[in-house]
């Protein structure tokens, strides 16, 4: 894998500033300083899976219905996994919020009741699969049915978007809400159980 040019230190300390300014105009969740990680991170390409630009409407609502040239798109790319990875818990945090020990998450995202990924070689888990300190009514049963190898992305997309299929006297429901709820989980796990066939 090629090297990264090392930058020199003012010009690196204006690329931090910059950064920083960007992420406030954008009002992220996310500092510079991640910003600058995420484009490092898709510069290299490594320890990292990307969301191919043509699945991102699936789960990022800013990009649907507009036409991206390529650049563009990486560069939301950028923007957007840099939030993603925001969002998430580690494992600590993640027994922190639920009120166990590190090794019943471990426990929990090994069997399946909880969703997560790996990234740079640490458990990451995200929060979408939690109403306050409490997992998702429903989710390991849906989770049961999700196909391996679907990017992380994906998945907060699918359980953070809202689904026509999920409808309660014309209120569509992401299927987060509606499992947050305590309805049925069967027609969220139908459903993500074709998630990875979707590209």
């Amino acid at each position: 894998m090629a090297l990264m040019p090392q930058v020199p230190h003012s010009a690196d300390k204006k690329v931090r500033e910059s950064a920083d300014a960007l992420a406030i105009a954008l009002r992220a969740n996310f500092d510079g300083a991640a910003l600058v990680e995420a484009v490092r991170e898709l510069s290299s390409r490594a320890d990292i899976v990307q969301l191919p630009v043509d699945a991102q409407g699936i789960w990022e609502a800013g990009l649907r219905g507009e036409k991206l040239d390529a650049a563009q798109a990486s560069a939301r790319n950028v923007v957007a996994r840099a939030q993603f990875l925001d969002s998430t818990l580690s494992a600590r945090d993640t027994a922190e919020l639920l009120g166990l020990d590190q090794s019943t998450v471990r426990h929990y995202s090994s069997s399946g009741a909880l969703h997560s990924f790996v990234h740079k070689g640490r458990l990451r888990f995200p929060r979408w699969q939690f109403v306050g300190s409490e997992v998702l009514p429903g989710l390991s049963e849906v989770l049961a049915d999700l196909s391996d190898g679907v990017h992380p992305q994906m998945v907060e997309g699918f359980f953070t978007s809202e689904n026509a299929d999920l409808v309660v006297e014309t209120c569509q429901y992401t299927p987060a809400q509606w499992l947050a709820e305590g309805r049925d989980p069967l027609p969220v796990a139908r459903q993500i159980a074709s998630l990875g066939m979707i590209i």
